[in-house]
């Protein structure tokens, strides 16, 4: 397998499962994202498991995408 296949294949594994689930930060000044308002000291998390699995960027997300590295 070759050097560009095996980094699809790892981009797909850290994908399916990730090491680090979430990440909270704490909102510095009041702001607005996709329509929800968002306070200064507010708590935001995102949540990496939710988003691998999100379908607007990645199409069939519920699939391991192996055609792309397979020989």
């Amino acid at each position: 397998m070759d050097d560009a296949r095996i980094k699809l294949l790892v981009d797909e594994v850290l994908r399916w499962a990730s090491t680090t689930m979430h990440f909270r930060r704490t909102v510095v000044e009041d702001t607005e994202l996709r329509g929800q308002s968002l306070k200064k000291g507010d708590k935001v998390v995102l949540w990496y498991v939710s988003a691998n699995f999100d379908e607007r960027p990645v199409h069939q997300s519920q699939r391991i995408r192996h055609g792309s590295f397979a020989q």
